[in-house]
């Protein structure tokens, strides 16, 4: 379970650390535009170590889309442990809100309020769990 923790932090890493570097934004402005640190944008390429609500804004400000960081791994019906305590139908949708962003049929509108609903759901889950 560990390492497969260090595993999800690793590949979250890399994809913030390519979004960084396809957005061609410095580290700074980045920081500046979800309101953090330039510190904090440098711990999370090395760690990849964020909380939910500054990836979305990070998502933002790089130009991609917040489930695009989410690892996809077989062993978990599809998704990685961070998705695993959700509803089959949840994980679902956001199987099917990816694949319709990569082919390009969706709306970023459409795309936006999924993912607060989805946010909101996990959120509220991880206080539950508390």
């Amino acid at each position: 379970m560990i390492d497969r923790a260090k595993n999800a932090n690793r590949v979250l890493a890399q994809k913030i650390a390519e979004a960084i570097k396809e957005s061609g934004k410095s580290s700074t402005m980045i920081a500046t535009e979800v309101g953090v640190s330039p510190q904090a944008v440098v711990g999370w390429k090395a760690t990849g170590s964020i909380a939910k609500d500054t990836l979305v804004r990070f998502a933002h400000a790089v130009g991609k889309h917040p489930l695009h960081f989410m690892e996809i791994d077989e062993n978990a019906s599809g998704l990685d442990e961070r998705t695993k305590h959700l509803s089959p139908k949840a994980r679902q949708l956001i199987e099917e809100i990816i694949q319709a962003e990569e082919l390009g049929k969706s709306s970023p509108q459409l795309i936006e309020a999924l993912t607060k609903m989805l946010h909101v759901a996990m959120m509220s889950m991880d206080h539950a769990k508390k």
